[in-house]
């Protein structure tokens, strides 16, 4: 799979979910699968704050604070989340990110069919992650340097906007 993933996860019990899925989900569907620059993943669970289906990548299940949610997901990282790997790179349509990696709710207009595909096609076309080439890397735990590889942490500093930059030195035997 190259193309990104956007993932829609919608809770049975959830009364947002429902009204969105009645209200606008056969259109957004739709115009995701003929804009044909991402996948789809639909989800559907039971019950707010169950466990996502094991087909799926087990990471995912730390981004689903609300429901229903959307993500948009580049290939590579899904790929390595299905692996088992931590998940990097995912964007949340009203939400991001805090440095240590918790949501954090943005205010942003209640989900609609066009607020959805303009974010999402907002952030294919423009959004350096879901360019061609970029190819998210597992992180340095999974490539251990008592393995005679990998790369140690050097230096990291905070942006304040964009998260932090760290140095990376890269071990080897040679």
């Amino acid at each position: 799979m190259s193309s990104p993933i956007f993932v829609a996860v919608f809770a049975g019990n959830c009364g947002a979910c429902i009204r969105f899925k009645q209200d606008s989900w056969e259109n957004l569907r739709n115009l995701i699968l003929n804009y044909r620059k991402v996948q789809l993943a639909e989800i559907n669970i039971s019950s707010i704050g169950d466990a996502l289906p094991a087909e799926y990548p087990k990471d995912l299940n730390r981004y689903v604070k609300f429901y229903p949610i959307f993500m948009l997901i580049p290939a590579s990282t899904w790929n390595l989340g299905l692996q088992g790997n931590t998940m990097k790179n995912v964007l949340i349509y009203g939400a991001t990110l805090d440095n240590s990696g918790k949501v954090i709710l943005l205010p942003t207009m209640s989900p609609n069919k066009d607020s959805i595909f303009e974010w999402i096609r907002n952030n294919t076309e423009n959004d350096a992650i879901f360019r061609a080439g970029f190819v998210e890397q597992p992180d340095v735990k999974s490539a251990p340097a008592s393995a005679g590889g990998g790369m140690k942490k050097e230096n990291c500093k905070m942006i304040p906007t964009e998260g932090s930059l760290c140095t990376f030195k890269i071990l080897s035997k040679r």
